[in-house]
């Protein structure tokens, strides 16, 4: 094996495994919070990290609460293909500025981040789980 074989095939499988660890841990750590919003909303809702653009550069994925016939956009996360750090952005065309909310570096900054828009009134995490438990409510005046 020449040395640039072997250069190149060290570069590329190790930004391929540190993609796929920052993959792994935003996916887990998502799915632990999808867990906890089925709780919350008595199975009404869920939360959904979905694949919405790939390039060689960074591969992009939303989140989404589902639940009531809704799908509602959360946030954005761009993962580089160097995986950490994975930069956050509500709406994702601001990223195409260069305009990000937060920049997590590693899985404990997932989590904090997560907890952060579970305990903002006005995230719009919050607001779309209240609102899936609102409209689960009876209508006044009927019961």
């Amino acid at each position: 094996m020449s040395a640039f074989e072997d250069l190149l095939k060290k570069a590329v499988l190790g930004l391929g495994e540190s993609f796929e660890s920052a993959k792994k841990d935003l996916f887990e750590e998502t799915t632990a919070l999808s867990e906890s919003v089925e709780r919350v909303t008595a199975g009404k809702g869920v939360l959904a990290l979905r694949k919405t653009s790939e390039n060689p550069e960074q591969t992009q994925y939303t989140l989404y609460v589902t639940g009531a016939h809704q799908v509602s956009e959360i946030t954005t996360f761009f993962l580089s293909a160097k995986g950490y750090p994975i930069k956050v952005a509500s709406e994702a065309v601001m990223a195409t500025i260069d305009f990000f909310d937060t920049i997590l570096s590693n899985r404990e900054d997932i989590r904090k981040y997560y907890n952060q828009l579970a305990s903002e009134a006005n995230s719009r995490l919050v607001l779309r789980i209240a609102f899936l438990i609102r409209k689960d409510q009876p209508k006044e005046g009927t019961s």
